[in-house]
């Protein structure tokens, strides 16, 4: 199965899996450097969170059950992941931020209102 490549678009870098068995698929990347809202159009997707002195993404009740998105802190200021009004927000580990830089975590709806975060968490 050949890698990935990465292509240079107008808002980052999508994935292109060429010949392998996800073809198809790709995540778009969008950079944030501060406070965000999470909506629909980042279903799917990975927010490269890009802050020196780091930021809140809100995760709001609205989005649906099946909802997914990754962060990726990728400069020194953490992404503080907050549950908006009427959601909840659940981490095993009890997380609720990215660990620092080049740490990732997944934000994931497993019903309405309800998230599970995962991954390198602090």
């Amino acid at each position: 199965m050949p890698a990935p490549d990465y292509l240079k678009n107008s808002s980052g870098y999508d994935t292109n899996f060429a010949d392998s068995r996800f073809y198809g698929f790709g995540a778009a990347l969008t950079r944030v450097t501060g406070d965000v809202t999470l909506d629909r159009s980042y279903r799917g997707g990975i927010i490269l969170f890009d802050s020196a002195v780091g930021g809140a993404i809100t995760v709001p009740a609205s989005l649906p059950a099946g909802f997914n998105v990754s962060v990726l802190q990728i400069a020194a200021g953490q992404a503080t992941i907050v549950a908006g009004a009427g959601a909840t927000l659940q981490c095993q580990q009890g997380f609720t931020r990215t660990a620092g830089q080049w740490a990732m975590v997944g934000i994931v709806a497993h019903d309405n209102g309800s998230f599970t975060l995962v991954g390198n968490g602090a």
